[in-house]
């Protein structure tokens, strides 16, 4: 079932098929991110960016017996902000610096709704764990 949401239209996302297989509370938790961001937020409409069928059944995206628990997206303001922000909406945060939003380089978030947080990024195709994003932040 899809929710009412405040900031998206059900076309925004990559198709029926794919809500259909996603879990509402991602959605609404989108939903809510983008009000707490106040910047456009775009999801990505690339095949199983909401929720797949294939692969790696450890993915927060894969939906065979389960709804998918994720969603990738592109925010439009500083990827700090973004980042800073997302981490308290999901309980998995990754951030991808080597994407495309309408064939233009654009930086992507993935988010989900796992129970233990955890943080990545992707760079050139490869993947670095953040252990404890508290280390990132310097005073």
């Amino acid at each position: 079932m899809y929710p009412n949401l405040d900031r998206f239209k059900r076309r925004e996302f990559p198709s029926e098929k794919e809500l259909k297989l996603t879990d509402p509370k991602i959605l609404t938790t989108l939903d809510d991110y983008a009000k707490r961001l106040q910047a456009p937020v775009h999801p990505s409409t690339a095949k199983g960016a909401l929720a797949r069928t294939t692969g790696s059944a450890n993915s927060r995206h894969y939906a065979v017996n389960r709804l998918s628990t994720a969603v990738d997206f592109f925010p439009d303001c500083d990827i700090c902000k973004a980042w800073a922000i997302a981490i308290n909406y999901f309980g998995g945060v990754g951030v991808y610096f080597d994407t495309h939003y309408r064939h233009n380089p654009k930086i992507m978030i993935h988010g989900d709704l796992r129970q233990i947080p955890t943080f990545w990024y992707r760079s050139r195709n490869i993947y670095y764990s953040i252990k404890n994003p508290q280390d990132l932040i310097a005073f």
